[in-house]
């Protein structure tokens, strides 16, 4: 799972702390973390593009982390980490399309309301 953070003054403030929070109670055990800084898209598309997807998948019964590679095979892309703005924001209009023909209300996951 990827969660996304900014960090200023050496303090991380993560942009979806809830997910981050809700998917760390599910773990136990040993983890790896990688951070890494992010050169490319910006980290409100990421984290649009991964509610997306876990939106999605609630209605049709499947995890965010399916879809990813469902999307990926339908578009054939071996990875979205290099995309830069634009194409990324290219990318999610696609994948938009993509989701609303395959069961996916149209929903815009960060409103209550639909598109």
């Amino acid at each position: 799972m990827r969660f996304t953070a900014k960090i200023e003054n050496g303090k991380t403030i993560w942009h979806d702390i809830g997910a981050l929070k809700s998917f760390l109670s599910g773990i136990e055990g040993e983890v790896y973390i990688d951070i890494k800084p992010s050169n490319t898209r910006n980290t409100a598309q990421n984290n649009y593009y991964w509610a997306l997807l876990r939106d999605w998948g609630k209605a049709i019964g499947y995890s965010a982390e399916e879809l990813h590679e469902v999307v990926k095979s339908k578009f054939k892309i071996v990875t979205t980490s290099e995309f830069n703005k634009n194409e990324f924001s290219e990318f999610l209009d696609e994948v938009i399309r993509y989701a609303c023909e395959n069961g996916y209300s149209g929903k815009d996951p960060r409103l209550t309301k639909p598109l």
